[in-house]
């Protein structure tokens, strides 16, 4: 006896109502009926969402993906609206946090699915912004660490992360993208943006650090560019110019980054300089020493030691204003 050959919809749609009957169970008992979700039911829905997901990718590759991605970003706003509307107010907040989590993975694959590298990378840095701007009013913690995993996110999809090691610490980049251009300003945004307060958790610090030490290392990397850049035209940078220009933008950071994280009561700015005299250190061992002339190791090793001096006077100065 043969059997009739099913269609690509008559595949996907077992998966597809599998999770969408599960999904509104979920949703009603937690939202409506205000009962807590447990990590089993968490797991079961994850698994049942990549059940349909797998599904709709595999019998339909052409058109599965645009749909999917569509499908996802409609499920992140459902989920963002269910977190912040419905649930943040609970005091158990674990239905709040599983929903939150949902959505910030949902829009992530969503727009991984839906958009072009350059696009993606614009859409992710504007959605950290946003982010980063409501954490201060709408449960401030969970924003903070969406904006960073949205930024981390675009810092990848442009290519942000492979331009700014090169030309710190690799061969410098003949031009930046524009959409690593785009991220690192929204690496800056979104690091400036956001009310702190007078004591704030080592998470909210962590969080804090995280997102200054991506902007301070964007910030270097286009500097270094930047005076690479300006002096090309008057000589042909080698390996020592190069390893005295990297030695002078981090030593110029480290003075900016101590002065403005202590005037402004900004901490983490204030560690990220301190870990930028330790990375000078190690780069004045592995790169200057190996691959520069005297009078450029000279004038690193002067650098350094005047920065190694003035950051902690510079430091204490801000308090003072």
């Amino acid at each position: 006896m043969d059997y009739p050959a099913l269609s690509a919809a008559g595949l996907i749609l077992p998966g597809c109502l599998l999770f969408m009957i599960y999904g509104v169970s979920v949703a009603v008992r937690t939202t409506q009926l205000g009962q807590k979700i447990s990590i089993f039911e968490t797991g079961q829905a994850m698994v049942a969402f990549l059940l349909a997901a797998s599904s709709v990718l595999y019998f339909e590759p052409a058109s599965g993906s645009v749909v999917l991605g569509l499908v996802c970003l409609l499920f992140s706003a459902a989920c963002y609206a269910a977190s912040f509307v419905l649930l943040s107010n609970k005091a158990d907040g674990r239905n709040f946090r599983v929903f939150a989590t949902w959505a910030a993975g949902l829009f992530l694959a969503g727009s991984l699915l839906c958009l072009p590298p350059f696009w993606l990378a614009v859409c992710l840095g504007l959605a950290a912004i946003a982010a980063a701007a409501l954490s201060a009013r709408i449960a401030g913690l969970t924003l903070r660490f969406h904006s960073l995993a949205f930024l981390v996110a675009a810092a990848i999809a442009s290519g942000l992360l492979e331009y700014a090691f090169n030309a710190l610490a690799g061969t410098p980049p003949a031009t930046i993208g524009a959409g690593a251009g785009l991220v690192s300003a929204c690496a800056v945004v979104c690091s400036a943006l956001g009310k702190r307060g007078p004591q704030e958790s080592w998470k909210q610090q962590l969080l804090d650090l995280a997102t200054a030490a991506l902007a301070v290392f964007a910030l270097a990397a286009l500097l270094v560019e930047g005076l690479l850049f300006l002096l090309a035209p008057h000589i042909t940078p080698d390996a020592p110019h190069i390893a005295f220009i990297r030695t002078l933008i981090l030593c110029a950071l480290a003075f900016a980054l101590a002065f403005s994280g202590s005037r402004w009561r900004r901490v983490e700015l204030t560690r990220i300089a301190y870990a930028t005299l330790a990375l000078v250190a190690v780069k004045l061992l592995f790169e200057d020493l190996r691959h520069g002339q005297l009078e450029f190791i000279a004038a690193s090793i002067f650098l350094f030691a005047i920065t190694l001096i003035a950051v902690p006077w510079l430091a204490r100065m801000g308090q003072r204003v």
